[in-house]
């Protein structure tokens, strides 16, 4: 029985409190230390015994079915096992962590204070920590970014971006950008042991906006609390939420299912399914709408995944919500990490099931379309301000306009009707 689900980049299903606790040692600086210069993870191939575990478990839980011949399966257990997934063409989310990424001790994680999104084969800053590493290199929301510490992004996989990112306190960095147009250059910083809050509630009038960056183990909570405090603090009442999603990676599922109830109440989010033929597990909302009567518009991007995918789609099929931006980024493939001889070899991260949207939509691999696309910045001839009004906080602190071509349509179309 599916009944919890916990993610690093991809959601993980747990089956076991053993699992559970694998999965949340994967600290971001081991996955850091764990991932090469060329944005792929690092590998020792592992002992015999865990490669054949390894293509077993590929042949029977893998979410797509593979069939392995057996001169194939010598040849692969003297090969290195990313060449294996990779000559097997698994999906990128298919991953070997070598036992480095559990047998580290706990450190201080440094991170640039940057989220970064994709918007078609570009990658952008869309938000950037006031006061962060990020911020004093002088980086700014719509930036093109081409290269972090010398590896050029289009080398890198989009789901390592934040990886790169990521390091020790106080470890330097570098990253490539260019701003309206300009030339290509080069910004050191320093990474720094801050992090954006999960969430961030602001005003603008009579419109609200809920910023969810990802979906942890307290987020469902903050969320409610801060729509507490702003019905609580409002002069008038809110008659129109956007709900921010962009550049969102996912998280824990059973927290983006309790959310998208507080605006479906009782409604089906969706469904995960295995292997084709497999029967689908529903995903049903609880009862109790948070804003019901409120307007709603969901904001998406190229960096939406997962979890944040199944909200967009659920909303947008209920018609609660119209879902504004550009495409998802269709990665809605959830992985079980399996450790191998007690993790004494590391442990696989491999794709078992696939979530689809209330109408039996597939999310992965093909996204969510917005009903309203619009470009955080259309190109380096169109640049965005070089410095953007900061988007609130969590004290509901009330603005008229944002300066963010996304935001300000989804207040727009909220304001029309």
């Amino acid at each position: 029985m599916l009944k919890n689900w916990i993610g690093i980049i991809v959601s993980v299903p747990i089956s076991s409190m053993y699992i559970v606790t694998w999965v949340l040692f994967l600290s971001a600086a081991a996955m850091a230390q764990a991932t090469a210069d060329d944005g792929h993870s690092t590998a020792r191939t592992p002992s015999r015994e865990s490669m054949l575990e390894i293509i077993a478990r590929i042949e029977t839980d893998y979410v797509d079915e593979i069939s392995i011949d057996s001169p194939d399966i010598e040849r692969f257990l003297e090969m290195d096992i990313n060449d294996v997934l990779a000559e097997l063409g698994l999906s990128h989310q298919t991953r070997y962590f070598p036992p480095s990424a559990y047998r580290q001790p706990p450190v201080r994680t440094g991170r640039a204070g940057i989220i970064l999104t994709r918007q078609g084969d570009d990658v952008l800053v869309l938000e950037v920590l006031e006061r962060g590493p990020a911020d004093r290199a002088g980086l700014r929301r719509g930036d093109h970014v081409f290269a972090i510490d010398g590896v050029p992004v289009s080398q890198i996989v989009y789901s390592d971006l934040s990886t790169k990112l990521t390091g020790s306190v106080d470890q330097p960095g570098e990253i490539s950008v260019s701003s309206g147009g300009g030339p290509v250059v080069e910004l050191a910083l320093l990474r720094s042991p801050i992090d954006f809050p999960d969430i961030n509630f602001s005003v603008f009038g009579d419109v609200g906006h809920l910023r969810i960056r990802r979906f942890g183990e307290h987020t469902l909570e903050h969320v409610q609390s801060a729509l507490i405090d702003a019905g609580s603090r409002a002069e008038s009442p809110i008659t129109g939420l956007v709900l921010d999603l962009r550049g969102n990676p996912g998280g824990l599922l059973d927290q983006a299912v309790s959310i998208a109830g507080l605006f479906l109440d009782g409604n089906i989010v969706g469904s995960v399914r295995g292997r084709l033929g497999s029967p689908a597990e529903p995903l049903r909302a609880q009862r109790g709408e948070a804003l019901p009567g409120v307007e709603m518009v969901v904001l998406i991007d190229g960096g939406s995944a997962a979890g944040t995918e199944l909200i967009a789609a659920a909303l947008q099929e209920d018609g609660r919500a119209t879902v504004v931006g550009m495409r998802s980024f269709g990665s809605a493939a959830m992985s079980t990490l399996i450790p191998l001889r007690g993790a004494r070899d590391g442990a696989l991260l491999l794709p078992t099931h696939r979530l689809y949207s209330p109408a039996g939509i597939p999310i992965d691999g093909q996204g969510v379309t917005p009903d309203v696309f619009v470009q955080l910045a259309d190109g380096p001839d169109n640049p965005l301000p070089a410095r953007p009004e900061p988007i609130g906080g969590t004290d509901g602190g009330e603005t008229d306009s944002p300066e963010d071509p996304q935001l300000s349509v989804a207040i727009a179309i909220l304001r029309a009707h």
